[in-house]
């Protein structure tokens, strides 16, 4: 959808109303980053009920991640997760509940007032190219240094997509 022209630093495409050049941030700029771990199986139960109400995120890409329930949640909505081990390596999501993440799945929680649905679009869009011998890695600190485009809020809501709105 849009094509950012780096000279410029504005959408090749854009709403004639906005006018200013995006900025372009570093993702550490504009998130805190980190990742998730193990859960004791204890904490994990394969049905949702009363006593399991919050969602387990791993990084697979089959129901974006889902791996199953926990009586026990790190994260609360609002944030963007970005699949960091894996074929799935790169694949974002946004999070409007409370969950707990697992297996390096990586955790984006907005340091500013930002549209979080403009920028799981924008992280998708990103190519992640790591040299591995092995399991393909994403760690919090490769990702941060990745840039995306940062337009006025105003402009993110209505620049996302029209299959993320």
């Amino acid at each position: 959808m849009i094509a950012v022209s780096e000279k410029k630093n504005v959408p090749d495409l854009r709403f004639s109303s906005y006018k200013q050049p995006w900025s372009r941030n570093k993702l550490d700029e504009l998130f805190d980053i980190s990742a998730g771990g193990d859960i004791d199986a204890s904490h994990v139960s394969r049905k949702r009920n009363n006593k399991f109400p919050f969602p387990i995120y791993a990084n697979d890409q089959k129901d974006k991640g889902f791996y199953g329930y926990s009586d026990v949640y790190i994260f609360e909505g609002g944030v963007i997760t970005v699949a960091g081990r894996g074929v799935n390596i790169g694949i974002a999501h946004v999070r409007h509940h409370n969950f707990y993440p697992i297996v390096r799945l990586l955790v984006l929680s907005p340091k500013i007032n930002i549209d979080i649905k403009f920028f799981e679009y924008e992280i998708n869009r990103i190519n992640f190219f790591l040299e591995s011998t092995g399991v393909p890695q994403l760690t919090s600190p490769q990702i941060s240094n990745y840039k995306v485009g940062n337009p006025k809020l105003g402009e993110q809501k209505k620049s996302r997509p029209f299959w993320v709105r």
